[in-house]
């Protein structure tokens, strides 16, 4: 997962690979964001 990657380079002091990986969780984080948000409002839809 990005997170643990994220974890390890800032630990190792990486900040090129910190930089890299924080992009990444920012996009996952906005991806899940989107699904979550979807699936509720079809939930809502529901009842």
């Amino acid at each position: 997962m990005e997170c643990t990657q994220f974890q390890e380079y800032c630990k190792a002091g990486n900040v090129e690979g910190c930089m890299r990986t924080f992009q990444d969780v920012k996009q996952e984080h906005a991806v899940l964001k989107r699904k979550l948000e979807s699936y509720f409002q079809v939930a809502r839809e529901a009842r």
